[in-house]
């Protein structure tokens, strides 16, 4: 996938050109990574000299200006809520675009860089959309509920289409005319108007069902003829003469027509395409009188089976552009289920063009001390995670362990379907990161968890979060604000609600509550640290839990997608929701809700597909709003007022925003510190940004693809167990690799825990010993060993041979001094801490100026003693230390000075 894969794959059609046609049985799989489903496809008058293409991807709208090597999402102008459903280009040479979303016209005159609404229907239900090559000006659009318009000026008015018995569900112009309209309703009858819509005649086709699709032969004028695509009559061919339609559908073995269209070079070469719901594509080089198969490449998807998307089929639209008007060549283009399709030879064999990459943005998560590591973390649809550590400027592939069977098998840049990812505060030895992924092609779902910061990764299975139909699925994981005391980590599951905790840093879950409704965001209150608060965005406002998610209690319903809360002057809140119909502002806590203030060029009942604020400790806060289709806002007053739009992303067609249809995480993330840092990072599609003066200015940030290769590794063998020897606050943990299966570790890790209440520990290395650090001197431990490549990670190994790390005492404090004849009396107070070994002494050191005379060393009993043997009229400052099995204390601090007499 990618630029360097898609000119692999058109430089695969060469080689197709010999291959056969059809195999036995169609190519079948669970799912694209991404999952590319194409609405719609449609190609450039121009595309011969400018390569552009326009589609709509899994809801989202793109753009290619190379032929379809590469795309680039759209946004511009875009404030669409609705699912889009057909673009097209307008006629002549113009760079006229139009698309409807169910809930409006949009009109582009730059080829689709920028977009402008023109119409917004009484029933959001717009699915049809059809231009003339004629005129830039005309267009018609239609839906099951809206009804069907036409405009003649470019949208600036629309009116009646006409008056039909049924919902138009395909139009058609005859070639260069806008006064000759075809048009199909869902009852079979075909609609003719030859005075651009004043007045229609009826031919009702008996045995079609719905017309799904119209192609007007580019004779019409001679030939009158057009081909009828329909749901359940296959391809009849329209006579405009005689006024009859004929079947013909031989050879054509699927009756469910989706598009059908005439080819580029249909006066040298006589051919027709025909796509199916399930059959793939057909071609006709008889001018469609019959057809045959030409599948070679294409992919099938089972879920269009399936209730979910019933209402989709597994290919769509075909359309056919010529790439040279010298040499007459062409390409044809297939929107299916799994992604857009293309071939340069009549279909004779596909290779599919990438229009979502595997490296769109999910997650994002700053270090809880990223003013001093720059550490940040990044996590993928499916490319997998990636860390930096110098503020985003370089990165690295976090994927040791997290892979996913179904994703890796499918494609080299497939590892496993991610969501958000996020770091655990602080603690000694350790750098947790957390994220998940669901069950999906073998791999069961759970939370992956990492102690080194990204660099590998472990699976927990949470119970009852096994579905097979992942998309249902929307894990949210959030670490315990607290975690360096309780060790706490939270997950929801956002499809049905069920919430699951650990209280051993992620190693086990057990379930402890439900919300009620579909879970959209999940965070800690600002002041966790105080009240304990755990809240989650749901379709009915958001539930707030403070037993860190046994039970949850409503606020007042309000339908969100994201929320931030502002903390100003201490305690005092504001909370800024997103939601499809505007951003909505409480001051109670979410007991009751008013509309924001926004500026007048925005319509407060725009949508908010992010927001975020500044963290409490960097002064008024600062708020960051991105509005669909229309850029982002900042306040700088914690939310009370914002100013105009900021379009500098836009411009460049970029949106912070979770581009999939179900959020994941927020897309804009703010610095712990930022304060001092003015740090800000979002993300749009696959694109990361960092602005670094409070989201005024950004910059983009290039991370990497990461690819494999070889078959799926096997996870390692549980290792052996050999011994652990502690010294101070670790251990060193011995252990052999097993050879009893598996493809060889690359990382093993030892965990370390306490029988009578130590903090856990641990370390990774490449091999035997490993080092297990941020024990607890004094206590007893036993550690474990797990070992880990990119197929999974190991069983834990027995456990070791109890051990008790001890360390030296920390030093003595207060050191005082009293003079006497040729004495001086030194008193102090114990250390606190004794290192996890009981102090046996302490040793005195006199100094004189910068000289260091000879100690004397004292039992632990006392914490005041004599030294005699003073010069009277010399000063003296004295020194103590604490000793104990691990060795001496660090000096303490000298006492004060005195002059025995």
């Amino acid at each position: 996938m990618g630029t360097v894969r898609a000119s692999k794959r058109w430089a695969l059609i060469t080689v197709l050109l010999v291959a056969v046609g059809l195999a036995a049985s169609p190519p079948s799989a669970s799912a694209h990574t991404p999952h590319d489903d194409i609405f719609d496809v449609a190609v450039s008058p121009e595309f011969s000299s400018d390569d552009t293409l326009l589609a709509i991807s899994r809801g989202l709208f793109m753009r290619s200006t190379d032929a379809g090597m590469t795309w680039q999402r759209l946004v511009k102008g875009l404030d669409n809520r609705a699912q889009p459903q057909g673009v097209a280009f307008g006629g002549g040479v113009s760079s006229r675009a139009w698309a409807v979303s169910r809930d409006g016209v949009f009109r582009s005159d730059d080829g689709g860089v920028a977009w402008t609404r023109v119409m917004t229907p009484v029933a959001n239900d717009l699915r049809v959309v059809g231009t003339t090559s004629a005129s830039r000006d005309v267009a018609v659009v239609a839906g099951p509920a809206a009804g069907a318009y036409i405009t003649r000026d470019g949208g600036v008015s629309w009116g009646p289409l006409g008056s039909f018995g049924a919902a138009v569900t395909a139009v058609a112009f005859k070639k260069a005319s806008s006064q000759v309209v075809f048009a199909g309703d869902a009852n079979g009858v075909l609609h003719i108007s030859g005075s651009g819509g004043a007045a229609w005649f009826n031919y009702p086709l008996a045995g079609a069902g719905s017309i799904t699709s119209i192609a007007v032969s580019p004779s019409f004028s001679t030939d009158g003829l057009a081909l009828i695509g329909t749901s359940t009559g296959g391809v009849l061919r329209w006579n405009n003469l005689t006024k009859t339609a004929t079947s013909v559908t031989s050879g054509l073995t699927d009756p469910r027509v989706t598009s059908v269209t005439y080819s580029a070079n249909y006066a040298r070469d006589s051919t027709v395409f025909a796509s199916t719901w399930t059959g793939g594509l057909f071609v006709s080089g008889d001018r469609g009188s019959t057809w045959s198969a030409s599948n070679s490449g294409l992919v099938w998807d089972p879920q269009p089976t399936t209730l979910a998307f019933q209402d989709r089929p597994n290919f769509g639209r075909v359309v056919s552009a010529l790439t040279d008007q010298v040499t007459r060549t062409q390409r044809v283009f297939l929107a299916a289920f799994v992604g857009l399709y293309a071939s340069d030879n009549r279909g004779a064999s596909w290779a599919e063009s990438e229009t979502l990459t595997p490296s769109i943005l999910v997650g994002l998560t700053l270090s809880p001390q990223y003013g001093t590591d720059g550490k940040v973390a990044i996590s993928t649809y499916s490319n997998g995670a990636f860390t930096s550590a110098d503020a985003g400027a370089t990165w690295s592939e976090s994927n040791l362990g997290l892979a996913q069977r179904g994703f890796w098998d499918a494609e080299p840049d497939g590892y496993a379907r991610l969501y958000n990812i996020v770091y655990a505060p602080p603690v000694p030895g350790r750098s947790w990161l957390y994220s998940s992924v669901a069950t999906y092609g073998g791999s069961p779902g759970g939370v992956l968890r990492s102690s080194d910061g990204g660099a590998s990764w472990s699976r927990t299975f949470v119970p009852g979060f096994t579905s097979l139909e992942f998309d249902t699925h929307i894990p949210f994981v959030l670490p315990s604000p607290n975690f360096a005391n309780d060790r706490s980590v939270l997950m929801v599951d956002g499809g049905d609600g069920s919430v699951s905790r650990s209280v051993d840093e992620g190693a086990s879950f057990q379930r402890v509550g439900t919300i009620p409704f579909q879970t959209r965001c999940l965070q800690a209150s600002p002041n966790f640290a105080v009240d304990q608060r755990l809240l989650v965005c749901t379709s009915r406002g958001v539930y707030v839990s403070t037993d860190f998610g046994a039970t949850w209690s409503p606020t007042a319903r309000l339908n969100m997608t994201g929320l931030a809360v502002v903390v100003r002057s201490g305690v005092s809140e504001t909370w800024l929701a997103a939601t499809t119909t505007g951003l909505f502002r409480s001051t109670n806590q979410g007991v009751s809700w008013t509309r924001a203030s926004l500026p007048s060029s925005v319509p407060a009942t725009a949508e908010v597909v992010s927001v975020a604020s500044s963290p409490p400790s960097s002064g008024p806060g600062t708020v960051l709003v991105s509005i669909r289709g229309r850029g982002l806002l900042r306040s700088t007053d914690g939310g009370a007022t914002f100013g105009a739009p900021r379009t500098a992303l836009l411009d460049a067609n970029e949106q912070l925003d979770n581009s999939n249809a179900k959020p994941t995480a927020s897309a804009i993330a703010f610095s712990p510190a930022f304060g001092a840092d003015r740090t800000v990072f979002g993300y749009s599609n696959d694109h990361l940004f960092r602005s670094i003066d409070g989201g005024a200015t950004w910059v983009r940030m290039v991370f990497p693809r990461a690819t494999h290769t070889g078959p799926f590794p096997v996870a390692p063998s549980t290792p052996v167990m050999g011994t652990a020897t502690s010294s101070s606050g670790s251990a060193s943990v011995t252990f052999t690799p097993s050879g009893a299966g598996g493809d060889p570790a690359v990382r093993f890790d030892s965990t370390c825990t306490s029988t009578n209440g130590g903090v856990t520990g641990g370390g990774s290395g490449p091999s035997s010993p490993v080092m297990a650090s941020g024990l607890t001197n004094g206590k007893t431990y036993t550690c474990r060993v797990t070992a880990t490549n990119a197929g999974g990670t190991s069983a834990p190994s027995g456990s070791s041979n109890a051990v008790v790390p001890i360390g030296v005492p920390s030093a003595p404090s207060s050191v005082t001094a009293v003079a006497g004849p040729g004495q001086a009396t030194v008193s102090w107070t114990v250390p606190s801490s004794d290192g996890g070994s009981p102090i046996t002494g302490y040793t005195v050191t006199p100094y004189v100026g910068y000289f260091v005379l000879p100690s004397t060393t004292f039992g632990p009993a006392s914490t005041s003693q004599t030294l005699t043997g003073l010069t009277n009229g010399t000063s003296y400052r004295f020194s103590v230390v604490a000793i104990n099995g691990a060795g001496a204390s660090a000096r303490s601090a000298l006492s004060n000075l005195v002059v025995p007499a």
